[in-house]
């Protein structure tokens, strides 16, 4: 009882001195106050505004811990009643003085305590947008790291969490309004996540946040949009961490979530009505589709991928540039579908044809790599690969014979036509083939006829070698014919 006095004395007489501005004497007040009532949530209170004022940061943040402490402390005091309240009230000061005195460390250890004693959602929500600004602004000179941008996604986390239960009524301020907060949230979801986009993991995290803000606002045409953007993003940047995991395992989960976000997403697109902005061709889309198409293919799921390479192809609105990086994608490692990427490019092939003025260049790119599928490093026995390989050359050829001066076949690709016929043809005659070399080799020469700037270096060394692979064949064929019966 007597030390309970004695505390009491204590602290009014550290209160006047910090009135007074004798901080040194506050606190060797202060000391007395610990020493008679260390339990005492007022007396870690005083320590803290003794420490503020005399610029001993880790003397308060050590304050603020302890003030945070004494609840659990005194549970079985009934003296402190209502203790929460109690505590709650003075970290929310501490907390308002640190700001006050411009001291941004201290002031995010109060706040940080703060959200773990208040029960007002009011209060919580604006410290939650106080502890944001604190750390953006503490950051925004020397740049942000991992650590403390980890600490601002929980800090949104946690808001989230809390406004999907919640309607903020305020009486005093009447626009305070959940849809208004969670835009304000949202915004910094999206900023952050921007910020954060060369590490993959954090944008993700940032970005299906902010699609969690939008889902909770009103969902109209523009809410929902941003909905959409937000969760394509997030499947992006999930599917970059997917790429750079080693650990198989792990890579499989990630490529599941990624396919669980593009179906949150496609959710959405449902929901819009068909406008432009949410056709196959925008932007979103096509992303969506890429990642989707991606996801399926390194999770091995073949089934799913000609299911969607079938509604892709069959599909006039998705773009040419999309359908040929599908079939480039089909084509990754470690699982390489070679038929699927022939069933884009023959399409894109189709596409290509029946647009005005046809991208001759475009069309020569997809028929050298429709000819790599069929023909691979050029060894290949397989009739049926070698038959559509020769519809392949036959096509550029016809291509090529009529392209004008505005829409010429580039001359590298002739000149790689030309190399890979031929070296068809001599493989055919290795293996004894001599018909099928024949045939190959003609029409080497008929690609090296279409040659430009590169006939002068080239024809005199092919029609030598031609002759003379000619002039073997015809001996052979002589030969063949003289042993007949």
């Amino acid at each position: 009882m007597e030390h309970n006095n004695l505390a009491r004395l204590q602290r009014n007489i550290v209160s006047c001195h910090l009135n007074l501005e004798q901080y040194q004497k506050a606190e060797e007040a202060v000391r007395d106050c610990i020493k008679y009532d260390p339990k005492n949530p007022y007396t870690h209170y005083l320590n803290f505004r003794v420490a503020l004022c005399n610029n001993h940061p880790n003397q308060a943040i050590g304050a603020i811990k302890q003030l945070s402490d004494s609840r659990f402390e005194n549970e079985a005091d009934c003296s402190f009643e209502p203790l929460e309240d109690a505590v709650t009230g003075l970290i929310s000061l501490a907390a308002q003085q640190a700001v006050e005195h411009t001291n941004q460390e201290i002031a995010i250890e109060a706040l940080e305590k703060l959200t773990e004693h208040s029960r007002d959602e009011k209060q919580l929500i604006t410290t939650y947008r106080c502890l944001i600004r604190l750390r953006c602004t503490a950051k925004k000179e020397e740049g942000m790291e991992g650590a403390d941008a980890q600490k601002v996604f929980t800090y949104l986390k946690s808001a989230c969490n809390l406004l999907t239960d919640i309607i903020l009524p305020d009486a005093e301020s009447p626009t305070l309004k959940k849809e208004e907060t969670c835009n304000w949230f949202m915004k910094i979801a999206w900023n952050m996540a921007l910020e954060n986009s060369e590490n993959c993991e954090l944008s993700h995290k940032f970005f299906s946040l902010c699609a969690e803000f939008c889902s909770l606002q009103e969902q109209d045409a523009a809410s929902l949009g941003r909905q959409k953007t937000c969760l394509v993003m997030a499947a992006a940047a999930l599917l970059q961490t997917a790429r750079d995991t080693l650990d198989l395992q792990e890579k499989a989960v990630l490529l599941e979530q990624v396919l669980q976000l593009v179906k949150a997403c496609r959710e959405v697109y449902s929901q819009l009505s068909v406008t432009e902005s949410s056709s196959n061709s925008d932007r979103a889309m096509v992303l969506l589709n890429l990642s989707e198409f991606e996801a399926l293919g390194k999770l091995g799921r073949t089934t799913e991928m000609e299911l969607f390479a079938k509604q892709v192809t069959s599909n006039p609105t998705i773009d040419l540039k999309t359908i040929e990086t599908l079939a480039a994608l089909a084509m990754e490692p470690p699982c390489q579908y070679k038929a699927l990427s022939e069933r884009f490019l023959t399409v894109a092939l189709i596409r290509h044809k029946e647009t005005i003025p046809m991208n001759i260049t475009r069309c020569s790119k997809i028929l050298h790599s429709l000819i790599q599928l069929s023909l691979g490093d050029g060894n290949c026995n397989d009739t049926e690969k070698m038959e559509e390989a020769w519809h392949h050359f036959s096509d550029a050829l016809s291509l090529i014979h009529n392209s004008t001066e505005q829409l010429d076949y580039p001359e590298i690709e002739i000149l790689w036509l030309m190399t890979k016929s031929w070296n068809t043809g001599i493989y055919a005659y290795g293996t004894g083939k001599p018909q099928i070399a024949m045939k190959w080799s003609s029409l080497s020469m008929k690609f090296l006829s279409q040659l430009r700037d590169f006939k002068q270096s080239y024809e005199p060394k092919m029609q030598a070698m031609f002759e003379e692979v000619s002039t073997k064949l015809s001996d052979e064929d002589t030969i063949v014919i003289k042993k007949e019966p």
